[in-house]
């Protein structure tokens, strides 16, 4: 008997859409299901290289851009509305050939808005059903005009009362499309043993140019580490750097295996507070020191919410110094968790 087919569409916007789709991605595979993927740029990138077995798509790239100054930012993404909507356009086109193609039985997008098809289930995940900042009420209200062409909505969050993303996962109810908390995604498990502490964790991630600013601030401040540094770039352009020290490993892509392999022997990691991340960190439960990215209103709040839990310690970009790193000695670290029932969750795609 031939599996059902569920088809995986990722935005590329950093690397977290893609990092949480992972275990998606690996559930469906385990519960019977045939996943294949469609995404494009790094994060098709990321996730061939961790199911290199598995049929992919590329699509139409979304070519966001960001200005090097935050100020900046409101305004430029503002005049990329256009190409936003040609884009979904696109991406309506591309989903309708596929299913036609490959007789879909359901879809799960995150955060491509044009990812949706009448007749089977469509599923949009994102953990952001309240937007922040500038422009907040226009934001949101055609946030949730994209929420609502859905047949479901899955929230990445804890399903108690205790929000994950804080306010940011606040929601309305809606009749037009279920909305579910489903628990935290992560890529990662907690070993049952206990392992050595080694190093320290750099881990990069997010749009340009802002992932290559914060880069060059931490391989200035790296000279000051007494310990052994694993830089994750997530980036497949070439580093410039004159001399690696001997302190310092690079990596430029890493898997998942990879990646929990550098984590869970790191002391604590330095990275953004984007909530993919975070919530790997919470799978570990790790110890971090959060950088967000400027111009983000939704990192900045994640840092300073997970500041006020006790979780982790952060401070702005401009701000950053190796000495900045002491204050995670009064951190006690992330609250471990457990995984979604994912059989429950896929058994929309059964009926």
């Amino acid at each position: 008997m031939q599996k059902p087919k569920i088809l995986v569409v990722v935005l590329n916007w950093g690397l977290g859409h893609a990092s949480r789709c992972i275990p998606l991605i690996a559930a469906l595979e385990q519960q019977g299901f045939e996943p294949i993927v469609a995404s494009d740029g790094l994060a098709l990138a990321l996730l061939t290289k961790n199911f290199p077995h598995l049929k992919s798509y590329r699509l139409q790239a979304y070519e966001v851009r960001y200005s090097r100054k935050p100020a900046f930012l409101k305004a430029i993404l503002a005049f990329q509305v256009f190409s936003w909507i040609k884009n979904n356009y696109f991406d309506k086109k591309q989903i309708l050939a596929i299913h036609k193609k490959e007789k879909l039985s359901g879809v799960i997008s995150d955060n491509r808005p044009g990812a949706v098809l009448l007749g089977i289930p469509s599923v949009y995940l994102t953990h952001q059903t309240s937007i922040l900042g500038a422009g907040q009420s226009i934001a949101n209200m055609l946030h949730w005009h994209v929420i609502r062409a859905h047949s479901h909505c899955w929230i990445p969050d804890f399903t108690h009362k205790l929000a994950f993303a804080g306010k940011l996962s606040q929601h309305k109810t809606s009749k037009q499309v279920k909305i579910k908390k489903i628990g935290l995604l992560s890529q990662l498990k907690a070993d049952t043993h206990p392992v050595a502490k080694k190093h320290i964790c750099i881990l990069l991630s997010g749009p340009e140019p802002q992932r290559s600013e914060l880069e060059v601030i931490l391989l200035k401040a790296i000279e000051f580490s007494k310990i052994p540094v694993v830089l994750i770039r997530g980036s497949d352009k070439k580093l410039k750097l004159d001399k690696v020290p001997n302190h310092l490993e690079i990596i430029d892509f890493a898997t998942r295996t990879e990646v929990q392999h550098v984590l869970e022997r790191s002391h604590f990691v330095i990275a953004r507070s984007g909530y993919s991340s975070l919530m790997d960190f919470c799978a570990l439960g790790l110890k971090a020191f959060l950088i967000p990215t400027p111009g983000q209103p939704e990192q900045k709040y994640l840092a300073s919410y997970f500041s006020k839990q006790g979780w982790a310690a952060s401070c702005t970009q401009e701000a950053f110094t190796w000495r900045k790193l002491e204050a995670l000695k009064n951190i006690k670290g992330f609250p471990t968790f457990e995984a979604p029932d994912f059989k429950a969750l896929f058994s929309i795609f059964r009926a």
